[in-house]
């Protein structure tokens, strides 16, 4: 059984990955800018030149790991990729494109299915059976646990809660669809808000830290977002009766303060059956190493499995 697992998160801004070990100690993760409007032909050589340098420098091979892949609108039971929202790739067996590039054994899923096994296994859902989490990045994404075992459905893709219908203003989603979550709580969407209201296109990472100094404007929106982030996590409550919702990804690095706006949205309109049922809480993984730590934790899960 291989020591290291290198797990590959591919957002659609950002392309993270890194060596795991078993006990989840991440070795120097590193990152590189999807350019989602480019090729998968160019990016995955791109993917390839970053990955082999990376694991020369760290005199290893890829005989020496075991790879684990998060990407989003992913179906693990066709093995193909369905025209992400937040990539220009359309659909493909994307799986078979991986096996070609690393010859060492590969798991992929759901970008989002990614993060919930790395929670269960190193995170805020370790021992807990019933659990979703909700990825705020470029996108909304939400992986699911329920009775102990990852939901996946019939398509390979339930739990996809970016697309949950979340708002009323006929905001475009990049999907095709209209006013989902992910129109309104991804950063993305936040960052288009902050223009909306400043005049200013902002980084996340600028508007993040106004939200910290208390800018008045900033907080605005986010309190504008917060009430559909709420719409979002009630609906994901009603389904799927999880004790614990985990917030993961870039989106959640504003912290406790805006955890608290959407917690006191999402009291306003809760199911009262449900109300004190569910904890709310941040990813402990950090927002540079969660998703590369779900890569990793899928390819140690799916490797045991396979050896069994």
């Amino acid at each position: 059984m291989k020591k290291w697992a290198l797990g590959i998160d591919i957002g659609g801004t950002n392309t993270k990955f890194a060596l795991v070990d078993r006990e989840g100690e991440v070795r120097e993760p590193q990152s590189f800018r999807t350019l989602s409007g480019d090729s998968f032909q160019v990016y995955a050589k791109r993917l390839q030149e970053h990955v082999f340098e990376y694991l020369k420098t760290h005199k290893l091979t890829l005989s020496d790991v075991v790879i684990g892949v998060g990407v989003p609108n992913y179906s693990s039971v066709n093995q193909l990729l369905n025209s992400p929202p937040n990539l220009s790739w359309g659909t493909f067996p994307i799986m078979k494109a991986f096996k070609e590039l690393f010859d060492c054994p590969i798991f992929m899923e759901n970008d989002a299915n990614v993060a919930a096994l790395g929670e269960h296994l190193w995170g805020g859902a370790t021992g807990c059976d019933n659990f979703v989490v909700v990825t705020v990045g470029t996108g909304i994404g939400s992986g699911v646990y329920a009775n102990g075992h990852l939901v996946v459905g019939h398509t390979g893709q339930a739990g996809e809660g970016g697309h949950l219908i979340v708002g009323e203003q006929n905001r475009p989603c990049n999907c095709g669809g209209f006013d989902h979550f992910e129109c309104y709580c991804s950063v993305a969407a936040i960052k288009d808000f902050v223009k909306q209201r400043t005049g200013e296109d902002m980084r996340y990472h600028d508007i993040a830290a106004k939200f910290q100094e208390g800018d008045a404007a900033i907080l605005a929106v986010f309190r504008h977002v917060a009430v559909y982030f709420a719409r979002g996590l009630h609906q994901l409550m009603v389904c799927f009766s999880p004790s614990k919702i985990i917030l993961a990804g870039g989106g959640m690095v504003v912290g406790e303060e805006y955890l608290h706006m959407i917690s006191t949205e999402l009291d306003k309109i809760i199911y009262k059956p449900m109300r004190g049922s569910v904890e709310i809480k941040i990813s402990t993984l950090s927002t540079s190493s969660g998703a590369v730590l779900g890569a990793a934790a899928l390819a140690f899960e799916r490797q045991i499995n396979v050896w069994t």
